[in-house]
């Protein structure tokens, strides 16, 4: 029987996992093998992977009362039979009553391919949409009777062309029921199932499972409170999902990091379990007595928002933030799972300008009125509504998740990819993944198109979209310091992904092959002595890593002091603003924004004059001390927009 974690592990280190819908189930018994050396510290994912570091998050705070080996359980119990042919894992994605015969169509076939899947599909759409394959069929059908109650040679004509219609009318009955079906997809919020238990079930669908899971794990019930990112924190441990705002068109990292999002009770119970809503309903973010100015205004939106229909409440702060609910935000997978709606204030919108700018004029007028008081006077404002969908749409892989420039623990990642050509599935579930042996030993990954004509046309398009989806994760997969900390389990296309009603033998060898998997990180990174002898593996990153990151300060500096330097016609230098001039003075000339204050101007002019120095003597000869022989490719360091910021533009 194999050890259960100790309560306190020689090592710490911080983990990513991938998204891959069911191909989840290969995370639990990795996350537990790591645990044996390793206490996590900052855990993320993305959708399925979500769910993976939530459930390590939970068993980490619960690590005293048997969370791991908690853990360990859960493959099998997701193959148990809880329904007439039918997995636990199946069940949870219950469809919304309205998208059973949807849902029922999606999923005919599952097990199968080709053909069989076709037919399959063929049956199960008839059989949902008889009613309306009925009706387009019926005016063949009517030709059909004609044609042999008439007889002689108008007979045949009748026969065929009632057969023809009948065929193309079942098919058109067939297409346009399953259609009006596909267009009431928005008005669920644009998935097959909520996550919700449908009425009449007597199973739980994901979301309720999710947090008994969850709950469970911590070492918690039912009747306690919620899990939430706070709880995590006690503990020390650090938990990152990706979602993606559709609406704002970009990667959100949860807990969202601002104050801009709203939330509408009455439909987030529709989604939640009801101890998670209350849970977020009394949290109060506004103080009882408001310090400050922004928050006096504060206070008068959340009144405002509150005290109209639908009633609006500020999105919880992190540690207030139930974590079932930012993993249900991450793993809305486009179209099985719904996406959820969060709202937000545009204040560049006339109708919300006027209502701050209002609000803003009865404190200036007024210090000492309440909130209350001043609510009432104040015109309605418009909420737009955010969806929120899968995170894997942007970063299925948030490698860049818990980066630092020199680690002082590993953060390993688990990436999930079908076997390579040539490359045959072996029945030792160890060998079923790949750890590049030293950082070089690293090819990238290619993608084989196989067939022609219009197989080939839609490969090539798909091509283009996952290329515009995947193509941050996949750069970062061939990065030096990142390379060599990812191990990738490998499956076939009948494992994991949409593979819902998988059998428990393929369940239980992925996630056999996850655990073989993290016990190849162990063997690299914490060697035969975990803590005590120093791992080649970990030194060996540790050394890349200040490689790297030394050749990318060269270049940041080299740039910086050019910039600096370089004065453009008409345009304000930048010594005018910021440093110490050759006579000793500092900066002094205006600031044309962001203005700093006497005591951060004058530590801004000294921290110039220390980087210019600095880069000064990185000029000297050799040079390129830190970039000759630097690993490849080179990273970059670059300004780029933080996935933490979620605020929409507004006036400064």
């Amino acid at each position: 029987m194999t050890a259960a974690p100790p309560p306190g592990p020689p090592l710490e280190c911080d983990l990513v996992m991938k998204g891959g819908i069911t191909s989840g189930v290969v995370y639990p018994l990795a996350v537990t093998a790591l645990s044996r050396v390793y206490r996590l510290r900052s855990v993320g994912g993305a959708s399925a992977g979500a769910i993976a570091a939530a459930a390590a998050a939970c068993a980490e705070l619960g690590r005293t009362s048997g969370g791991f080996e908690k853990l360990t359980a859960l493959p099998r119990l997701l193959t148990e039979t809880v329904e007439p042919g039918r997995s636990r894992l199946f069940t949870l994605f219950a469809p919304q009553p309205r998208m059973r015969r949807l849902f029922a169509l999606v999923t005919a076939g599952l097990g199968t391919s080709g053909r069989g899947r076709a037919v399959a599909m063929v049956g199960t759409a008839l059989r949902a949409w008889l009613p309306y394959a009925a009706a387009g069929a019926a005016l063949g059908v009517v030709l059909v009777v004609l044609g042999f109650v008439l007889g002689g040679p108008a007979a045949w004509v009748c026969l065929v062309a009632g057969l023809l219609l009948a065929v193309l009318g079942l098919v058109a009955g067939t297409a346009y029921g399953a259609l009006r079906d596909l267009a009431a997809l928005p008005e669920v919020g644009f998935g097959l199932s909520s996550g919700a238990t449908p009425p009449g079930a007597t199973t739980p669908a994901l979301t309720p499972w999710l947090h008994e899971t969850f709950q469970h794990l911590a070492g918690r019930t039912l009747d306690d409170p919620p899990v939430t990112f706070g709880d995590l924190e006690t503990v020390g441990v650090r938990l990152q999902l990706m979602t993606t705002n559709l609406s704002r068109r970009q990667p959100l990292t949860m807990p969202l990091a601002d104050d801009d999002y709203w939330w509408e009770p009455a439909h987030f119970r529709t989604l939640f379990p009801a101890a998670v809503v209350d849970r977020m309903e009394h949290v109060d973010p506004t103080p009882a007595t408001p310090p400050d100015r922004e928050d006096w205004i504060r206070a008068v939106q959340r009144l405002h928002a509150g005290g109209r229909e639908p009633r609006l409440l500020p999105f919880p702060a992190p540690n207030d933030l139930p974590v079932v609910v930012a993993v249900r935000m991450s793993l809305s997978f486009p179209g099985l799972i719904a996406a959820v709606p969060l709202h937000a204030y545009d204040e560049r919108r006339s109708v919300n300008r006027t209502c701050r700018e209002q609000a803003a004029a009865r404190f200036d007028a007024d210090p000492t009125c309440s909130p209350e008081d001043a609510v009432a006077d104040l015109p309605a404002r418009e909420a737009q509504v955010n969806w929120f969908s899968d995170g894997g749409i942007c970063a299925n892989l948030p490698l860049h998740f818990f980066d630092a420039a020199l680690p002082r623990r590993p953060t390993f990642a688990i990436n999930l990819a079908e076997f390579p050509p040539e490359r045959p599935k072996s029945p030792d579930e160890h060998q079923n993944s790949d750890l590049p042996e030293d950082d070089e030993q690293v090819a990238r990954r290619q993608t084989v198109w196989e067939g022609s004509g219009l197989g080939l046309l839609l490969t090539f398009f798909g091509s283009i979209v996952e290329t515009a989806r995947t193509w941050v994760d996949e750069a970062q997969l061939a990065m030096p310091g990142y390379r060599d900390r990812i191990v990738t389990v490998l499956h076939d296309e009948t494992e994991g992904g949409l593979n819902l009603d998988m059998p428990e033998p393929v369940v239980l060898a992925l996630s056999e092959r996850g655990a073989g998997a993290a016990e190849r990180l162990v063997r690299r990174y914490a060697g035969d002595q975990p803590g005590v002898v120093p791992a080649p593996g970990w030194d060996s990153h540790r050394w890349l890593r200040f490689r790297t990151a030394g050749a990318a300060f060269s270049d940041v500096l080299g740039s910086f002091r050019a910039g600096y330097e370089t004065v453009l016609p008409g345009t304000t230098p930048y010594a005018h603003w910021v440093g110490i001039g050759d006579d000793g003075a500092p900066a002094d000339a205006p600031l044309p924004s962001y203005p700093l204050d006497d005591v951060r101007r004058e530590a801004v002019n000294r921290r110039t004059e220390g980087l210019l120095d600095t880069a000064e003597e990185w000029r000297t000869e050799p040079a390129d001390a830190f970039t000759r022989g630097a690993p490849e490719p080179r990273p970059q360091m670059r300004l780029v927009p933080s996935d933490r910021a979620g605020k929409a533009p507004g006036p400064r």
